[in-house]
């Protein structure tokens, strides 16, 4: 970046030094060595300032810009800012701007400060059409020596705020069955009962059919556990008890005697 004559030791630029926007630094150290015929060499470090020279315009993102205004808003109120750059640093980075416009109206309502800002100084309502443009040339002007400007428009936009009102509805809450505390007390409860309803309807079922409880025509008997159950007993109750011999009926004989049979009942 930097060089310097062999014979005069004059130091210069190598390349076009730019310090704007920090693309180079504004102060460097160089080292500098001078070497005589018999190959002596003096060594030296020369610190070099670097001051900006104001080559930058400040500069607008935009051609032209809108704002706008409407009967509600308060004299002397910041409607918006028109904002330029300037790559120069220092001084020569530091601007101003003013605003001018043709419509006298325009100057009657509106402003544009130093700050380049854009300020409402009385309300137009009642004086103005809704629609009504008012243009300002804003022109920014730079601290540097010799001062640099750069040039915008601005359109204010006079028109009418119309109210509105916003209605918020609440979506409705999605019922969640085990977040209601009384409703899982509930299904507990219901689940203990039906619990011991259903085992008590098993222990009676195992005990009518295992126990002869239910023994009868079909479809009691729906798992045949009475016959198994009532043949022991019969067998039982015969080798027990003997069986009584049976008054014969008048039709099984051509004859009989009462006599006879209570007889032979005696030995019984």
């Amino acid at each position: 970046r930097f060089s310097i004559d062999a014979n005069s030791g004059i130091i210069s630029f190598a390349v076009d030094y730019n310090i704007d926007n920090g693309a180079m630094p504004s102060s460097v150290i160089l080292t500098v060595v001078c070497t005589d015929t018999t190959s002596k060499t003096g060594t030296s470090k020369v610190e070099v300032t670097i001051t900006d020279v104001n080559d930058n315009a400040p500069s607008f993102a935009q051609s032209t810009y809108s704002i706008t205004v409407d009967q509600y808003d308060a004299p002397g109120s910041l409607m918006g800012t028109i904002s330029p750059t300037d790559a120069d640093s220092g001084v020569n980075g530091e601007f101003s701007c003013s605003g001018s416009s043709t419509a006298s109206s325009a100057t009657t309502y509106y402003s544009i400060g130093a700050d380049c800002g854009v300020y409402l100084l009385s309300s137009p309502s009642g004086n103005l059409d809704y629609g009504t443009i008012s243009r300002f040339t804003i022109t920014a002007v730079d601290k540097g020596s010799p001062s640099l400007t750069g040039t915008t428009y601005v359109d204010i936009i006079y028109k009418e705020a119309t109210t509105t009102t916003t209605t918020t509805t609440a979506a409705p809450s999605t019922y969640n069955f085990w977040d209601d505390s009384g409703a899982v007390a509930a299904f507990s409860i219901a689940m203990v009962l039906g619990t011991i309803l259903l085992a008590a309807l098993l222990y009676y079922l195992l005990r009518c059919c295992f126990t002869g409880m239910c023994c009868g025509p079909e479809p009691c008997d729906f798992m045949e556990c009475c016959r198994s159950y009532e043949r022991p007993r019969r067998l039982q109750r015969r080798l027990v008890t003997p069986e009584k011999s049976k008054r014969p009926r008048r039709d099984d004989f051509d004859y009989w005697r009462e006599d006879d049979f209570k007889d032979n009942n005696q030995y019984m």
